[in-house]
């Protein structure tokens, strides 16, 4: 009888013990926000890029002290994503190559390099035939969405997954968090680069700034709300 006893006793001894460990972490929350507009002036070396884009940069944290950043950037049609979303050589001036989130640097000079995001590179640069390679591709979540509007790209940071290239100045994913904690209004040292076949030092750059007021979570929220805004004003103009 006491062998019959012990075997569902035990079962509730451990149970909540297991069920502590079950537990998963929660869901990433937003702790701030940024944005950027890119453009061709804020390159340290302007190009002639009549591209130009926006993007938001959102720090989240879970409830285990772990953090990452989303972003969406926008981009007008000008410039052409193919060759780094698909991994083929680039051959025109406009081709992109390289995109990267910088930090360490105001308006107007070059920082370091912790999120080379995505990187397209020629497998010997001494050779004009040798093919072409992704050499980095950090963020896993990585997404670029191209139609003949704009071309959208996604994704997430991750402080768990090392998403992150230690600099000088950015040991770790905590230092780069420590700076959008402390900036309270204006610039933070980060900014967004965007590297073309004919512009490798840059065709659209935008430095990333606390958000002014608050905005929709997706950048494509805000153009819909346009659309719409602008629908109304059609509306009403018939009704007059």
């Amino acid at each position: 009888m006491k062998r019959w006893l012990s075997l569902p006793l035990c079962t509730m001894a451990i149970a909540p013990i297991a069920i502590s460990i079950s537990q998963p972490a929660q869901a990433f929350e937003l702790v701030r926000r940024f944005t950027s507009s890119l453009d061709a002036s804020q390159e340290v070396d302007p190009s002639d890029s009549t591209a130009i884009g926006f993007a938001t940069l959102d720090l989240l944290q879970d409830n285990l002290g772990n953090s990452a950043l989303k972003y969406e950037v926008v981009v007008t049609p000008e410039l052409n994503f193919i060759p780094l979303r698909d991994g083929t050589a680039p051959t025109e001036p406009d081709d992109i190559i390289l995109f990267h989130l910088h930090a360490g640097a105001p308006r107007g000079e070059n920082g370091e390099l912790p999120f080379p995001i995505r990187e397209l590179r020629q497998d010997d640069p001494s050779d004009p035939n040798s093919p072409y390679s992704i050499t980095s591709d950090l963020d896993d979540d990585l997404e670029i969405n191209i139609t003949s509007q704009r071309t959208i790209l996604r994704g997430l940071l991750e402080e768990t997954k090392d998403e992150f290239v230690p600099t000088d100045s950015f040991p770790n994913f905590k230092s780069v968090v420590d700076e959008l904690l402390a900036v309270s209004e204006g610039d933070t040292s980060l900014y967004w680069n965007i590297h073309s076949l004919g512009t490798p030092t840059g065709a659209i750059r935008g430095q990333v700034e606390v958000a002014a007021t608050p905005e929709p979570t997706s950048l494509l929220g805000l153009l819909a709300l346009g659309v719409l805004g602008f629908g109304c004003a059609k509306n009403k103009q018939k009704h007059h």
